[in-house]
């Protein structure tokens, strides 16, 4: 498979090319008509390169990455109600052009417990949730595939990159990737794959019982 990344300009909630991240998130919470204003120019933007880019590569690309973190190690960065509000009207109209005129899957890369956020995060039109981050609050395996493993794809999830990935043993590696993919995999919707980037803390004997337990 062919994956792009290719957002708005800029992650519209990280605040960058905004001023910096403490003070969009002031300026996101006090002034939601310049907020939607300005969401409104960043998508009308995007939506021009999406025409743009899928005339010019067609179905040769499978999947669209878009990257915008919502979530800490023990919540949202932002409520539900904000989301729905302020963020998924944005990337809505985005996702709506991508599924009505391509056949690509969006994939969105949001690290974190974003487990409050993810009907919403489905509702906006998101495939495939990577990468994952099973030491964040509530992200547990099974209880996503339960909950919203009829209607998402997970790319990651498979070993904690924060904890056994990069501190464990090759036998706790695998012990826990054997763990994790029997929760994930069950009637497909699953890409197995590190939780986000391998670290020069992981040991390649640990990668390699990753690989070898897949």
């Amino acid at each position: 498979a062919v994956i792009v990344a290719m957002g708005p300009p800029y992650e519209l909630f990280g605040g960058i090319g905004q001023g910096g991240y403490e003070d969009w998130m002031i300026t996101f919470a006090s002034e939601p008509e310049y907020v939607d204003a300005l969401y409104a120019e960043l998508t009308d933007a995007w939506l021009e390169n999406l025409r743009e880019f899928h005339a010019a590569v067609g179905d040769r690309v499978q999947v669209v990455q878009i990257c915008d973190d919502f979530g800490m190690q023990s919540g949202p960065f932002l409520s539900e109600q904000m989301f729905r509000e302020r963020l998924l009207p944005a990337y809505r109209r985005g996702l709506d052009w991508i599924h009505a005129h391509t056949s690509w899957k969006v994939l969105l890369h949001s690290d974190g417990a974003i487990v409050p956020l993810l009907p919403a995060i489905i509702e906006m039109g998101v495939d495939i949730l990577n990468p994952v981050q099973t030491s964040a609050a509530g992200m547990v395996p099974a209880e996503l595939k339960r909950l919203f493993g009829d209607r998402l794809a997970f790319w990651g999830g498979s070993c904690d990159a924060q904890g056994t990935f990069a501190h464990g043993t090759p036998e706790e590696v695998a012990a826990e990737t054997a763990s994790n993919l029997t929760a994930l995999t069950p009637g497909s919707g699953y890409v197995c794959a590190p939780i986000h980037n391998v670290q020069a803390t992981v040991p390649p004997d640990n990668v390699i019982a990753l690989f070898d337990t897949a």
